[in-house]
């Protein structure tokens, strides 16, 4: 924005991308006795969010959405005849006409509060003048005593060869033709909100991202819940791998006017080709710092260029301000608006105010949408000085009881176990935005959940589930808090340097086990037995929550109640282990599952052994219902690497290892170890996993250690009667006792 020296220099001078928030900003400062004066670059009013973001992209996602409305109203009678045509050129036209329409109130509203806009680049001459160079190629300077930048950010391209031939969101809201074949690039917001506005309107879609999950730094359970639903509505999943090339296939050119190819060829790292009529790039955003001049006149950026400020807003010369995404704090509009406004307070309205950024609640427009506010569990835990209660909802929304739709919504609140005070809430499921808007009320005024629990709830909403969560999912210890919890049963395994967990409890009869490697024991948080069939031991890895599994399902020749209280265990089990966390289940599961993959797509690789059985089928039955895969069956085996059990001149598949589908991708293989076995005729089954963590390392902590064989005397006496006299640690004991007894306290 550019101004002319009005009010002997006073009145502010702005370079902007005429977003949202300066028209917030310019109401603000046109109350006070200033005539401000903007300078708009890429044209139009309303900025990045009216014009290219947030406003089309919402109107894409209503469109999107009727798709699955059209399929869950024949259950409620609506009788749907013929196909149902969708024309996507009458959206365009019509989410066109109303960027238009927001375009003229805006101007008006400027026009009205006395901002005279100028179009035009700005840049920086000094710390008190702005050059606009307008579309005629003219150059104008403004002088004035304070410039504020707010020019936003861009969509960027990732650097591979062929990248001219994929698009940015900038393009994909205003497409002339709507893909068949999408291919998108990227893990953000941006990337699962496109992938389900493509996907609603019909076109198949290929998702690729680099972290094992989508939405990296919401919250981990969140963001395996989105994961899910994004596969759930037909969008294919590609954690972990890139794009390396991009090709255009069968290209021929005329003229100018005259060019048609047969799509795209995209060429992954991992050495896939799939085609594609329209790639996206969602990767981030840059901010728009580059074409101002910023370095001569001594303002500080960061190496993305993002312009450095202080808790004000006040950039490194005190006289140049700077909010927005230009600064890259939080990127979302009303922050931008909230930081705009805070500014004009600060500098025009006598009153010194800063920018709040605690409990911002934003959401993700995916189909169903994710909102959040406050902390995340991962966040939480990381400035945690207490142990963390969290609870957590998972249920099927009354609609989907009658539409038949398996999709579920899961509300999330994280609490500190001492104040009482809700850290933070999270919600995937229709209608989360504007629950959460309510729900970003109560944190900000501090509410705890003894508020939440006394608040009387909505019926039937969604929303009441928030003030109606009163059980407790878990406990969870700050990484400052190590535990352990092998419980009496925990034995040392000679010379393996592992310790195992069993559930036998009769002298002549064999339970199942695990054994741990005595470097994660300290690692192990939690112990779970179910009779002599199953039993859970969840570990703590840095980052990683792992919870490990191993079952014994009854043989064929059990009756039907001991089979029915296996599976019954198991699930209880497995709906014990919270959503987010990792879960592997390994066993023998008594089942054969064959070779054949039909009716059981998402459980079964299409590579396993045999003919499936009735047992078999209940091992894929059970893995679909909780979203996992039998990892046995990913990869292409020769015979010796897939038989589990050998008997005589019988050999058959029916130990297996189960992971969660979102995990495939982890899965590096998965196969027997020819010649090794665990117990007789039954062959060792190994499965390579790979997972990044984030290591948190205190170069100060230690752990705490009795070097008991260097005690002498009447210490070391003292000590071994002490050992007597407490006995061995008892399962469920006081972990704190235990630690402060090893410690020789």
């Amino acid at each position: 924005m550019a101004r002319k020296m009005l009010k002997d220099g006073e009145a502010p001078l702005v370079a902007d991308d005429g977003g949202t928030y300066d028209y917030d900003l310019f109401v603000a400062i046109c109350e006070l006795p200033f005539h401000p004066i903007s300078s708009e670059w890429l044209g139009g009013h309303g900025g990045t969010c009216v014009i290219r973001g947030c406003v089309p992209k919402k109107i894409l996602v209503y469109g999107a959405s009727f798709r699955g409305e059209f399929d869950d109203a024949k259950q409620f009678g609506w009788e749907i005849n013929g196909d149902i045509n969708y024309n996507w050129k009458k959206l365009l036209e019509n989410k066109t006409q109303e960027i238009v329409r927001l375009n003229g109130v805006y101007k008006r509203i400027l026009g009205g509060s006395g901002v005279t806009m100028i179009e035009g680049a700005g840049s920086i001459v000094d710390a008190h003048t702005v050059e606009v160079t307008q579309p005629d190629g003219s150059k104008q300077r403004h002088t004035t005593k304070h410039i504020l930048i707010a020019t936003g950010s861009r969509a960027t391209l990732v650097d591979i060869p062929g990248k001219e031939l994929a698009i940015t969101s900038d393009e994909a809201l205003s497409l002339e033709e709507l893909p068949k074949r999408a291919v998108i690039l990227g893990g953000g917001y941006i990337a699962v909100e496109f992938a389900s506005i493509w996907k609603g309107l019909g076109a198949e879609v290929d998702l690729f991202y680099r972290k094992e999950l989508p939405l990296r730094g919401f919250d981990d359970e969140m963001r395996t819940v989105v994961a899910s639903n994004l596969e759930g509505r037909g969008i294919r999943l590609h954690p972990g791998t890139n794009l390396t090339e991009l090709v255009l296939i069968n290209f021929i050119y005329v003229n100018q006017l005259s060019k048609t190819a047969d799509g795209i060829k995209v060429v992954t790292d991992k050495g896939d080709e799939l085609i594609a009529d329209v790639v996206l790039f969602a990767t981030g955003r840059a901010p728009n710092s580059n074409r101002l001049n910023l370095e001569a006149v001594g303002v500080e950026v960061d190496q993305i260029g993002a312009i450095k400020v202080d808790e004000y807003s006040r950039t490194s010369v005190p006289n140049i301000w700077a909010v927005g995404d230009v600064t890259n704090r939080i990127n979302l509009t009303p922050v931008a608006l909230m930081e705009a406004t805070c500014f004009a307070k600060t500098v025009f309205g006598g009153q010194t105010v800063k920018p709040d950024y605690k409990d911002v609640p934003c959401a993700v427009f995916c189909i169903p949408p994710l909102s959040v506010v406050g902390l995340s569990e991962q966040e939480a835990l990381a400035e945690a000085n207490n142990d963390l209660l969290i609870y957590t909802s998972s249920f099927n929304p009354m609609k989907n009881s009658i539409s038949k739709r398996v999709e579920k919504s899961t509300m999330k609140l994280v609490v500190d176990a001492e104040t009482d005070k809700v850290l933070g809430a999270a919600m995937c499921g229709p209608d989360a935005a504007e629950i959460m808007q309510g729900i970003a009320v109560a944190l900000k005024a501090g509410a705890t959940k003894a508020t939440f629990d006394s608040t009387v709830g909505i019926h039937p909403s969604a929303a009441e589930e928030f003030v109606t969560m009163r059980t407790l999912t878990r406990r969870v210890s700050p990484p400052s808090k190590p535990k352990t919890n092998l419980g009496q049963k925990a034995k040392e395994v000679e010379d393996t340097g592992f310790k195992s967990c069993g559930t036998g409890t009769a002298a002549n009869r064999n339970g199942v086990g695990i054994l741990i490697n005595k470097n994660l024991k300290y690692g192990v948080v939690d112990v779970k037995r179910r009779g002599d069939r199953i039993i859970l031991v969840k570990l703590v890895v840095e980052d990683l929550f792992l919870n490990v599994i191993s079952g014994y399902a009854p043989q064929v020749g059990h009756n039907e109640n001991t089979k029915r209280e296996f599976w019954e265990g198991l699930e209880d089990m497995v709906r014990s282990v919270p959503i987010g966390e990792k879960l592997f289940i390994g066993g023998d599961l008594n089942g054969h599952v064959g070779t054949s993959n039909t009716g059981f797509e998402g459980a079964h690789g299409g590579f396993g052994y045999g003919i499936r059985n009735q047992e078999g089928e209940d091992v894929l039955s059970f893995a679909l219902a909780y979203n996992m895969i039998v990892a046995n069956t990913l990869f292409r085996k020769r015979e010796s690497h897939l038989v589990t059990f050998s008997s005589g001149q019988h050999s058959s598949q029916i130990d297996f290892i189960l992971s969660r589908r979102e995990d495939r991708r982890a899965c590096l293989d998965c196969k027997v170890i020819p010649g090794e076995s665990v117990v007789p005729q039954h062959k060792l089954v190994v499965a390579d996993f790979r997972f990044r963590i984030r290591v948190q390392r205190d170069k100060h902590a230690k752990i705490a250690r009795t070097k008991w064989w260097k005690l002498k005397g009447e210490v070391a006496l003292a000590f071994k009667e002490r050992v007597i006299k407490e006995g061995p640690w008892e399962e469920g004991g006081d972990t704190s006792r235990k630690r402060s007894f090893s410690a020789g306290s």
